[in-house]
């Protein structure tokens, strides 16, 4: 039997060029202090909206019109979500330095991070096989291969990754009609204890299989710096599950407002 172990869950961040790091510094600070054995990034961490796939045609054939786009980039998109991962990373990644030259390397601290890609990251490998075209002139593979360089392992789109009995997906589609499973269909439809994002909403539901056994369903919110004016349905923060084993976890919410308030969200001098 596995240990049990603590899983922090990052849900949707959607980060955009104009997006302060504050919080991605805060939760750098966060992860520091709990020291989890396991960290989810749950997909959208970029937003992409250069790659925009809503509305009218692009001339790329992925979203709004060329005039409602003006000043939008692919290459800042992805480099925006880059410097917002760094920022998250940054302590740890000075925490260890400091281990290593100081001969300390059995103290450094080294969680498993995964990193599930969202339908929003998924736009940027979308376009070469909307274009055939433009293979090999886009680099589809930029967002994957910035966060394995991150020491972060990179799961594509739907592939779900279990870890401590608990199946992690951005999202999971129902088979008839590939629509994003929503909470109400649990357990019917995802008879396993599953976390996921995608919806923004939070959402958490347990429930009894035979032989005692207990499983959950947990909709992870988002990880935005605010909701907008339209969503005020939307949850702000990470999720940290504690003793996560065979399944079962105990749940922790922390909001953006409380990492921003408790764990300050500036860069560090």
């Amino acid at each position: 039997m596995e240990l049990p172990i603590d899983i922090l869950v990052i849900p949707d961040a959607h980060w955009r060029q104009s997006d302060r790091l504050d919080r991605a510094y805060a939760l750098g600070r966060f992860i520091m202090s709990r020291r989890p054995q396991a960290i989810v990034w749950i997909g959208d961490w970029w937003d992409m909206p250069s790659l925009a796939a809503h509305k009218a045609p692009s001339p790329l054939g992925t979203g709004d019109q060329p005039t409602k786009r003006e000043g939008l980039r692919v290459v800042a998109d992805i480099e925006s979500g880059c410097q917002a991962l760094d920022a998250v990373l940054s302590d740890l990644n000075r925490y260890n330095a400091r281990q290593r030259r100081t001969g300390h390397h059995e103290r450094q601290y080294k969680p498993r991070m995964v990193f599930l890609a969202g339908n929003h990251e998924e736009r940027l490998e979308r376009i070469p096989k909307l274009h055939p075209a433009l293979q090999g002139f886009i680099d589809d593979q930029a967002i994957a291969d910035a966060v394995a360089r991150r020491g972060i392992e990179w799961h594509p789109y739907l592939r779900p990754v279990k870890i401590a009995g608990i199946t992690f997906a951005h999202c999971f589609e129902s088979p008839g009609n590939r629509k994003p499973i929503q909470i109400g269909s649990w357990p019917a439809k995802l008879p396993f204890s599953a976390v996921w994002g995608h919806t923004h909403q939070f959402h958490h539901r347990t429930a009894s299989l035979p032989f005692r056994q207990s499983i959950s369903a947990l909709c992870a919110g988002t990880f935005r710096s605010a909701p907008p004016p339209d969503a005020p349905h939307e949850w702000s923060g990470v999720v940290m599950l504690h003793d996560a084993h065979d399944g079962e976890y105990d749940l922790e919410q922390i909001s953006t407002d409380r990492l921003l308030r408790e764990f300050d969200g500036r860069a560090a001098a």
